[in-house]
């Protein structure tokens, strides 16, 4: 009898400790902030209230509001670099644009530096990925739009890949439907030095990661594909030959290369007025 008091004892301890370790975030809190409050002490204290509660999915839009009513030479310092690093997730934080345009007046080692280029990388990557699989059958464009980061790269020095940028301007005029520019972005693209392979090293290389990146440039792909004209088509084949004259059609580039016949298919379809 004694052991089964115990047990429960400790079972309704372990409840109130549960229960002490939710609900963090209060009411009034959800209150205020749905109201826009702008003040950095009642952010910041939401932020931390949100964390303990395990509210992941809310802290993108927190932090992102915190970060931006702070004075820029407070918004990427110490623990503030820690929350951008670690909760700004989206493209349509104000943050993830602003930390780009103000890469010139922000003081940040070269690790830390590193770091937030890593982010931006990573983050554009892992979006583009992720609305491919949002979209609904037959939408024909993205849903996302990135015009004002893709602004924003232009007149920055931040050193995000040659490679990133243009995917950004090939995936925005996708998003525009103007196949003209996506092509000038694709061959921009290829301009820069890649390596498909985790264990492959080239100095100043960008690690072009198969999976994200090589389903979103198929889709881009074949999008071009189906709606090019006889001259846009004859562009594509051209550049994509000699992408795979440079680089073989081993691992990854064989799938360019099965593009590069997909082209010339097409190509020949239009000359003989198949198509």
């Amino acid at each position: 009898m004694k052991s089964i008091v115990y047990c429960l004892v400790l079972c309704l301890v372990g409840l109130g400790q549960f229960a002490k370790a939710q609900g963090k975030v209060t009411e009034q809190q959800k209150t205020e902030f749905a109201k826009g409050n702008q003040d950095p002490k009642f952010l910041k204290e939401y932020i931390e209230a949100l964390k303990a509660d395990g509210r992941e999915d809310a802290l993108n839009e927190a932090v992102d509001r915190y970060l931006m009513a702070l004075p820029l030479n407070e918004r990427y310092a110490g623990e503030n670099l820690t929350y951008f690093l670690e909760y700004i997730n989206g493209l349509n934080a104000k943050s993830f644009t602003d930390v780009i345009e103000h890469w010139g007046d922000i003081r940040l080692t070269g690790e830390q530096a590193e770091k937030v280029t890593e982010k931006i990388n990573d983050v554009c990557k892992t979006t583009f990925f992720q609305s491919l699989f949002r979209e609904r059958e037959g939408i024909e464009c993205p849903d996302v739009d990135c015009s004002s980061l893709a602004a924003a790269l232009k007149k920055s020095a931040i050193p995000v890949p040659g490679v990133r940028r243009q995917f950004i301007e090939m995936w925005q005029s996708w998003k525009e439907k103007k196949v003209d520019d996506m092509i000038c972005a694709f061959e921009q693209l290829f301009s820069y030095p890649i390596v498909t392979e985790a264990n492959e090293k080239k100095e100043g290389a960008f690690q072009f990661d198969t999976m994200m990146d090589g389903v979103i440039l198929g889709n881009m792909m074949n999008y071009i594909l189906e709606r090019c004209n006889f001259d846009q088509c004859s562009s594509m084949f051209k550049i994509i030959d000699q992408v795979i004259e440079k680089n073989g059609r081993d691992g990854f580039w064989s799938t360019i290369g099965k593009s590069r016949d997909n082209f010339e298919g097409k190509k020949m379809m239009m000359e003989m007025g198949e198509e």
